[in-house]
């Protein structure tokens, strides 16, 4: 492979480290990044952990840097529409620009990168993880972009995480957290609030949204013990206006409303926590105003969270993936079709608790259209459909995403809706088939 490495090398690299296992701890990594001579130095770091809501609580907190005239880096997992837009720079006021990185880019950064990681194999070391030298291609990616700030979210858990060799971290954000990855992570919930606290900084403040008592107490012990600040955000400060379709408006010590458009009463939680980043951001002397708090909020995008892709009839797509997530899903769909229930396309990981998915969301379909995701973690559709059917009359194994789109939209009524969800994997897909 040598010096010549181009873009499909760099990918085909990447694939065979991906068969290395993934060992949680973070000297691979730190080894990695001092040999590159620490670009992560170089960068402020927003810093985002929890179990739900990393993703969009991210999208909100960027576009609001944007529109306050920021350059803004993002390091996202899991893609849904291609590689490169799993690091992004984000930038443009008023007409906000994600550019992706470059395929010439990957390819330039992994042919130093393998240098190092085969340098180091011969020095002992364990190979890195392929997350651990894609967090290394962002941060050098980023320190080149010049980017401002870097939005980061964390891979798995928290303490042990790649992500976390970061040091200049102005702010900690850690969103609701639930029991999800209890294979790595621990199985209570004092457990794993331990492991996601464990990026808190000594004298880094801390932003969290309302948590259970046994997630709060964690928080509250750990940002003494560090010296940080802790902010713990109530939703009863804020009040919401209205939720609808075309999204929502909620005041919070205002007279004017805010507005999101991205649907479903979490996404008001996210925004909330985003808007509290922005306000620490602000004590710390980086100048936003609330205009830019405003105008981000209102301009954020973020694909598979709820989002309607198509009306008439309704196609939504959504990430939903576990127990928590399912269940702001279900509270989105009494809220957006109150009693009607829709037609669902589902594929889920193998790994997770379907089951407890299932228990949740299927009473709501009238049919669902089970289909294997494109991954190998992916539990076969017919054996979804067996799982679905103790919940679900009418459950059809369609194999296929393609295939569960065209019976979907056969069967459908202009005045229904179709919603595919389960794994974020197969969205792309979804996207692919509604926009052609």
């Amino acid at each position: 492979m040598g010096d010549g490495m181009d873009y499909t090398q760099a990918m085909e690299y990447l694939e065979q480290i991906g068969h290395v296992g993934s060992k949680l701890g973070l000297e691979s990594i730190t080894e990695l990044l001092q040999r590159l001579d620490n670009p992560q130095d170089k960068l402020k770091f927003i810093h985002i952990g929890g179990t739900n809501g990393k993703g969009s609580t991210s999208a909100f907190l960027t576009s609001i840097l944007v529109e306050a005239g920021y350059k803004v880096g993002r390091y996202i997992s899991p893609v849904v529409i291609s590689y490169e837009e799993s690091i992004q720079v984000v930038c443009g006021m008023g007409e906000v620009t994600a550019s992706f990185i470059q395929r010439e880019q990957i390819a330039k950064h992994m042919r130093v990168i393998k240098q190092v990681c085969d340098e180091m194999v011969r020095d002992g070391f364990n190979q890195p993880t392929r997350f651990e030298v894609e967090t290394t291609m962002a941060m050098l990616e980023f320190v080149e972009q010049n980017a401002d700030f870097v939005v980061l979210e964390v891979g798995l858990g928290g303490r042990l995480d790649a992500t976390n060799v970061i040091q200049t971290v102005l702010c900690s954000v850690i969103t609701s957290i639930s029991m999800d990855h209890m294979q790595f992570l621990g199985d209570t919930l004092e457990a794993i609030a331990t492991e996601k606290a464990g990026i808190i900084k000594s004298g880094v403040p801390v932003v969290s949204y309302d948590q259970k008592d046994e997630v709060k107490k964690v928080l509250q012990e750990v940002c003494k013990e560090k010296g940080s600040k802790l902010y713990l955000l109530h939703h009863d400060s804020l009040q919401i206006q209205k939720m609808d379709v075309n999204g929502s408006t909620f005041f919070y010590e205002s007279e004017e409303p805010y507005y999101v458009s991205l649907l479903g009463r979490h996404q008001v939680y996210n925004a909330f926590v985003a808007m509290n980043v922005a306000y620490v951001l602000m004590e710390k002397g980086v100048p936003i105003t609330d205009e830019h708090v405003r105008l981000g909020l209102a301009n954020t995008k973020w694909f598979g969270r709820f989002s309607i892709l198509e009306k008439n009839p309704y196609v939504i797509v959504d990430g939903a993936h576990n127990k928590d997530a399912a269940l702001m899903l279900k509270e989105a769909l009494k809220i957006y079709f109150k009693k009607k229930k829709g037609i669902f396309v589902m594929g889920v990981f193998a790994d997770k608790d379907y089951e407890e998915i299932l228990k949740i969301t299927a009473p709501l379909a009238k049919k669902i259209l089970t289909v294997t995701t494109p991954t190998d973690r992916a539990l076969p559709s017919d054996q979804l459909k067996e799982a679905a059917s103790k919940y679900c009359r009418e459950v059809i194994d369609a194999c296929d995403v393609e295939h569960a789109l065209t019976i979907a939209k056969r069967l459908a009524k202009p005045e229904d809706y179709i919603l595919c969800f389960g794994s974020l994997s197969f969205l792309g897909d979804v996207y692919r088939y509604s926009v052609e």
